[in-house]
């Protein structure tokens, strides 16, 4: 009965052996199709600069981002995600200069704040990166991302000796729960 089953799904599975492999593209080449065909999309630009992103190729997810803002200058998704690149790149100025530009007309968004609080704090700028990461605290005390970077912050600040409240204009420093790790900037 077991080779009965078996001779009527090795057919079947030949078949979808197959077609599995004609359809062998991966998500960047679906997604450089779809940038050909629409060259002027900022979707379609947004997308590919994204997957790139993930897998580590920075450099072409800069260059996607970057034809993106050409398309929609100003485009938020498109400056976010190219400021958390040049984070994951180190290049923690460059990533300010990106998401600075962005706080007058998105002075409502936690995670902008909190980006920008990262790559100061990175840069041992720790001033500015308390404001900002007060600022995102502020706007959602659900930011998870904040709440962890702001524990570093003040770890950070007690291990070079520097008191929390001489950042604040004499206000207290917030205590945040325990954190472990530097979080990345949000998407």
């Amino acid at each position: 009965m077991n080779r009965k089953r078996l001779r009527l799904l090795l057919p079947i599975l030949a078949v979808v052996i197959i077609a599995a492999a004609g359809c062998n593209k991966s998500r960047i080449d679906i997604l450089k199709d779809k940038v050909k065909k629409s060259p002027d999309s900022v979707a379609a630009h947004n997308d590919l600069a994204y997957a790139l992103s993930e897998i580590g190729k920075y450099e072409e997810a800069l260059a996607e981002y970057n034809k993106s803002l050409e398309l929609r200058p100003g485009d938020f998704l498109a400056s976010m995600n190219k400021g958390k690149v040049l984070f994951d790149m180190q290049r923690f100025e460059e990533s300010l200069e990106v998401f600075l530009p962005l706080v007058e007309a998105n002075s409502d968004r936690s995670d902008l704040f909190s980006n920008i609080a990262m790559c100061y704090h990175n840069m041992k700028k720790y001033p500015e990166a308390m404001k900002y990461y007060r600022r995102s605290l502020e706007l959602s005390k659900t930011n998870q991302p904040a709440k962890d970077g702001f524990n570093l912050l003040l770890q950070d600040l007690k291990a070079a000796g520097i008191d929390p409240n001489s950042l604040m204009g004499g206000q207290p420093a917030p205590q945040q729960p325990e954190g472990t790790e530097q979080p990345a900037p949000s998407k």
